[in-house]
């Protein structure tokens, strides 16, 4: 990249993320960013990945995945903890997604895709909103772009490290590892396939080891059964909408377990997967409810979501329609670009974590995987209007073509 092209870029998604901190000044990490905050601070102090969440003493936990709160408190125990370095650390990130997408859609698409989707990505609202937050959403992109990096040159191994990280930084990643390990299966063999899986395995395994050792069992987390119980369990059912185990009455009577974590995740797992047998149906109703909401066909409804994300509704609302011609724009291109191995992989990691999301809970900021991806579509099609490299030649069966 030419050093003035990598300035303007790195400028601009600096002012971008720096206006909006300026708006957002009285910024306080609530729910999930609190958690992260509190467990950053308790690392820096030497105390390991623990948090009162959802005991009432502090205690090892595994609710939330390990990889952000651990970088914050690395950082924290060296400058000291604070929201503010918290989200400086989120906004160097975004700097970073922002040339890395560069790098990757200009490979791709030329250079005008390439700064297209690099400036897309620099300004877009959503983004730079998650980068102004003390949320793991950053990191997950940044690793997210580098897996498509990695496979794209043919690292199958980087990647497999890569997605192993990923995995402790964003709890849907979980069953990501299956999915890459299939198109590796289909593109690169069965031996690539199983080195890219163990390695992600292998990444995961220490702290799956220390979930056994400190928690008594050999889990990733130890939220999904919260998540099963908030959208299937028959008390979701009644309300046709998300419940908080935590604090809906209705749940008493599994209260004490949230002083074992293993056993209360259990618990709330049994309680989403019998509701969800008894109410099948509810699969198309969370499904349709959800989308609506993901896609932001009914924007009203995300405003509560968004608020206790601590973000500014004005600003949101303002820029609610770009959302629609960037997300418009970006599945376009990337269906043009379909022939490209890397615009395979956006794509699907695209749909893999809209999937995740809209069976389960789909707050808008867990759709930054899905904005990533139509930023880079929509950069691709601009490559293509302009006449640029556009979509590539055709990829051929080796992956150093794509």
């Amino acid at each position: 990249m030419h050093p003035r092209r990598m300035a303007g870029l790195i400028a601009l998604a600096i002012a971008a993320r720096v206006a909006y901190w300026m708006v957002t000044r009285d910024y306080a990490p609530d729910s999930d960013a609190l958690d992260y905050q509190v467990i950053a601070e308790n690392f820096a102090r030497g105390d390991g990945i623990a948090n009162n969440f959802p005991q009432l003493e502090m205690h090892a936990t595994a609710f939330r995945p390990p990889a952000f709160p651990m970088l914050l408190g690395g950082l924290f125990r060296v400058f000291g903890a604070s929201v503010g370095l918290a989200r400086l650390t989120n906004l160097v990130i975004g700097v970073i997604v922002v040339l890395l997408v560069e790098r990757l859609v200009t490979r791709v698409g030329g250079p005008a895709a390439g700064l297209a989707a690099a400036v897309l990505v620099a300004i877009y609202p959503p983004l730079v909103i998650n980068d102004i937050t003390v949320l793991a959403e950053s990191l997950s992109l940044l690793l997210l772009v580098l897996i498509v990096l990695a496979l794209s040159s043919g690292r199958w191994a980087l990647a497999g490290v890569e997605t192993g990280l990923l995995v402790l930084t964003r709890n849907s990643a979980q069953l990501f590892v299956v999915v890459i390990a299939v198109l590796i299966l289909r593109w690169l063999g069965w031996k690539r396939a199983l080195g890219y899986a163990s390695l992600a395995v292998l990444v995961v395994v220490p702290w799956v080891v220390r979930n056994q050792l400190q928690l008594g069992g050999a889990v990733i987390t130890t939220s999904n059964g919260f998540n099963l119980a908030a959208t299937y369990s028959d008390e979701a059912h009644a309300t046709g909408d998300f419940v908080d185990a935590v604090f809906d009455p209705r749940f008493s009577d599994v209260r004490l377990l949230q002083f074992d974590e293993i056993a209360w995740d259990r618990a709330l797992r049994k309680r989403g997967l019998d509701g969800l047998r008894r109410h099948p149906e509810d699969v198309l109703k969370v499904s349709g409810r959800n989308s609506l909401k993901y896609f932001e066909l009914r924007p009203s409804e995300n405003e509560a979501p968004e608020r206790l994300d601590g973000r500014n509704i004005t600003v949101r609302n303002l820029s609610l329609p770009l959302f629609y011609v960037v997300t418009g724009a970006g599945l376009y291109g990337l269906w043009r670009a379909r022939e490209h191995r890397t615009a395979v992989l956006v794509a699907l990691a695209a749909a893999y974590f809209s999937l995740v999301s809209i069976l389960s809970i789909a707050p808008p900021r867990l759709r930054a995987p899905f904005d990533l991806a139509c930023c880079i579509g929509a950069g691709l099609l601009f490559g293509q209007l302009v006449g640029s490299a556009g979509a590539g030649p055709r990829c051929s069966s080796s992956a150093s073509s794509a």
